[in-house]
């Protein structure tokens, strides 16, 4: 997928979820990184949005850090690779833009991407609906 239709801020966020996995070792990057990306990148956009859904965001990121802690480590791991959940909520993400009548995928849409999953980072959303 190529990060040329992806906002500034959108494109910082996975940069960021990679530069987190990077942190602990791992070579994927998964829902879980991109969720604690964007949170890192944007905290008063994600603040805004998660609280109108009824989510402690302090309780959300220690969810996020323990899921992420949880994926195995490589030594040595020189490169991130986004795993089939994170690009698939990419996908849903890209596939949103239309209906928002938007040219950039945002950080928002990547949430919404996330939310729309089955995998850990929206099991831990969807654990407060």
């Amino acid at each position: 997928m190529t990060y040329d239709n992806f906002t500034l801020k959108a494109q910082e966020a996975i940069l960021k979820a990679q530069n987190i996995a990077g942190g602990y070792d791992q070579q994927n990057v998964d829902t879980t990184h991109l969720m604690k990306g964007i949170i890192e990148i944007d905290e008063d956009l994600t603040k805004f949005l998660l609280q109108k859904m009824g989510v402690n965001i302090s309780l959300l990121k220690e969810k996020l850090i323990k899921a992420i802690k949880s994926y195995p480590r490589v030594e040595g791991a020189q490169k991130q690779y986004l795993t089939k959940d994170a690009n698939l909520a990419l996908s849903r993400a890209k596939k949103l833009l239309p209906e928002f009548g938007d040219e950039f995928i945002s950080l928002e849409l990547i949430i919404l991407g996330i939310v729309q999953g089955k995998d850990k980072a929206s099991n831990i959303l969807h654990s407060y609906f």
